[in-house]
């Protein structure tokens, strides 16, 4: 039985009987890229996602369509065929 660097194990198929795997995995996603200096992880994501959704878009909301038409005071265009 063998494990290399990426994490892969590899045995015979004949031990399979004898191999119990329960594995406990816990991993870290980074988002980005370090070398440009964007990077963040999933608490980052949630925190971005917060930031626009409770701050960005409700200052925003006036420019953004409602379901009853259009909230701006020029017509919508109108589509021909």
């Amino acid at each position: 039985m063998t494990l290399d660097d990426d994490g892969i194990m590899n045995f015979p198929l004949a031990m399979r009987s004898q191999v119990k795997l329960h594995p406990e995995i816990t991993f870290n996603a980074t988002f980005g890229d370090a070398l440009d200096g964007i990077e963040c992880d999933e608490a980052g994501i949630k925190q971005i996602f917060e930031f626009v959704t409770n701050s960005v878009i409700p200052r925003f909301a006036r420019f953004f369509l409602s379901s009853g038409g259009h909230s701006g005071t020029r017509p919508r265009p109108q589509a021909t065929l």
